[in-house]
């Protein structure tokens, strides 16, 4: 395990025969499980999980906030892509919505928030139609403005990875202060109300693919 500042030992070099990936014996308990499931759920609540251990360490410890306020805004805010994202492609089909090439895109490359969020939104609003789920537009609202505030200070998820753009210019140019509770606690309360979304569009997922699944096998019984 890593050596910590209080306990602090000589570090062996690097060597060749190292090995990085795979599971270990020492300290089995820490063999993580990898691509077990086709889904991208391991990706967004990692990252949201990593912000939210590294804030909560900041706040009670009381230290390291100038260092590890950069990795707490960079996985919050990959967290928030990735449910766009998510969102985008299961409200689509929850609505019977098809993805447009240029939605496609975005998913696939895009890291600008704005965007996703504004190919989010009637998504959401077709597919809340089709599950009969009626959301309160101050609601959307919030969502909207916090999607919007993250954007405005890292359009295109290099902010807080690297200290300069391409041109070499800051990064942050103009923000001076932020502080990791309020920041941490306000993007939970996004997270969370996203999740609870992603919960239910789950529900009716699984729902809906049973029916047509359901379908199909009428179908074939029907032909042979």
């Amino acid at each position: 395990m890593p050596v910590g500042e209080e306990d602090f030992e000589p570090t062996p070099p690097p060597r060749k025969n190292d090995v990085l990936f795979g599971a270990a014996e020492k300290f089995p308990m820490a063999n993580a499980c990898l691509n077990y499931a086709i889904s991208d759920y391991g990706y967004r609540e990692g990252y949201r999980r990593a912000g939210k251990l590294l804030a909560e360490y900041v706040c009670n410890e009381c230290k390291h906030q100038d260092l590890l306020v950069y990795p707490i805004v960079h996985n919050y805010r990959h967290h928030l892509e990735l449910m766009l994202k998510h969102l985008i492609g299961v409200g689509s089909y929850l609505s019977s919505r098809a993805i447009t090439p240029e939605v496609k895109r975005l998913i696939l490359r895009s890291h600008n928030l704005d965007q996703l969020w504004r190919a989010l939104k009637p998504v959401l609003s077709a597919a809340a139609q089709a599950v009969g789920w009626n959301p309160d537009p101050d609601d959307i609202e919030g969502v909207e403005s916090y999607v919007q505030q993250v954007h405005a200070v890292d359009k295109g998820s290099f902010a807080f990875r690297y200290a300069t753009d391409t041109e070499g210019s800051p990064s942050l140019p103009g923000l001076t202060h932020l502080n990791i509770y309020q920041f941490a606690e306000l993007m939970e309360r996004l997270a969370k109300y996203l999740d609870t979304i992603a919960f239910g569009f789950s529900m009716e997922e699984d729902l809906k693919s049973e029916y047509e699944t359901y379908l199909w096998s009428l179908q074939d019984e029907y032909y042979e």
